[in-house]
């Protein structure tokens, strides 16, 4: 298979009073594998996507810029306590897929799920160091739940429309983020340090490298290659 590679480039900017601003972009070098709309054969999907819907997996913009990437400090970080926000984290089934796609958050932190379309969901989390879990939300229901314990990644689908799909990124720190449709990010507050830092991207291997926060202009570039199928 064609070797693809993604580059993220890392800018950690002048210290402040609570730490640095590390931010970034994630970018795909060499063009972006061809891929197919989804067929929706579920009939009130299926009027919304007449051509099918497009996939989510791999979203590349036309300057070659990645949405979607998860990005986190892997290590660094050890025996540093914060705070953990009360507000939660939302994720909403809506037009047929789960918005957004992936969602980054604390353990701890509670997530909602949400359904805002006019028909049944199910939200199947494949958790592996948190419990599974397999929920069915009504039109307009809500579920909560608390995941206590970090795990990177978790996979959500939907047992009824088997081509929603999405990924929670569950992190005991706050320095993490997902990179927007122009695949800009940025981590607030880091502390000057060492620290490993870490990419996913759900059709790439991860990929982590090492990056030294605290001098003014410091740069890191990463290379992911697809996954073997």
């Amino acid at each position: 298979m064609r070797t693809i590679s993604l580059m993220l480039i890392l800018l950690a900017s002048v210290p402040q009073e609570d730490g640095v601003t590390v931010t970034g972009v994630v970018k795909l070098k060499g063009d972006p594998p061809k891929s197919k709309n989804i067929k929706i054969a579920c009939p009130p999907c299926a009027k919304l996507y007449p051509q099918g819907m497009s996939r989510e997996d791999l979203v590349v913009n036309s300057e070659g810029a990645i949405q979607g990437a998860f990005v986190y400090i892997k290590t660094g970080l050890e025996g540093k306590k914060y705070a953990v926000p009360e507000t939660p984290a939302v994720v909403e089934m809506k037009g047929c897929r789960y918005e957004p796609h992936v969602v980054g958050l604390r353990a701890g932190q509670k997530l909602r799920f949400r359904n805002q379309d006019p028909h049944n969901h199910c939200v199947h989390a494949l958790a592996f160091v948190c419990k599974e879990m397999n929920v069915a939300l009504i039109p307009g229901g809500e579920f909560e739940k608390t995941l206590e314990k970090p795990e990177v990644m978790i996979r959500l689908k939907d047992d009824v429309y088997p081509w929603m799909s999405g990924w929670i990124g569950l992190v005991d720190h706050p320095f993490f983020s997902v990179t927007g449709p122009d695949g800009k990010f940025e981590l607030k507050g880091l502390p000057p340090g060492k620290y490993t830092v870490e990419v996913w991207q759900e059709k790439c291997a991860p990929t982590t490298q090492n990056l030294e926060v605290g001098n003014k202009g410091s740069t890191v570039e990463f290379a992911l290659e697809l996954k073997k199928e």
